[in-house]
């Protein structure tokens, strides 16, 4: 058995052979400026099963800047959280919603 030219002799080196070769989507980095958060998050979701959703218009357009990594979904919901302090997060099974907090 040959990985990308190269003879596997191990059973474990030609899984994870198999599992380079097969991935969907590589991890990328993204370089943020002044980009609204949903068109990220649209970026980020391609590469993740957990998604990050919006519940409004107003989460979704706060502006960020900054770099992440399409495979570190909640770094870049942490970062939101952190910046805006009128941002709320509520994590579920299938990933996170945004939201902005009802002012009292």
């Amino acid at each position: 058995m040959k990985c990308n030219g190269e003879p596997m002799r191990f059973k474990v080196a030609a899984f994870i052979c198999f599992l380079m070769l097969t991935s969907a989507t590589p991890a990328e980095v993204l370089y943020l400026d002044n980009q609204p958060a949903s068109a990220v998050a649209v970026k980020i979701n391609q590469v993740n099963r957990k998604q990050i959703r919006f519940a409004d218009p107003a989460a979704a357009k706060k502006i960020i800047n900054g770099r992440f990594m399409t495979d570190h979904p909640a770094s870049f919901v942490r970062a939101l959280k952190s910046i805006y302090r009128d941002i709320q997060v509520t994590e579920t099974k299938d990933g996170w919603i945004v939201a902005t907090r009802k002012k009292r």
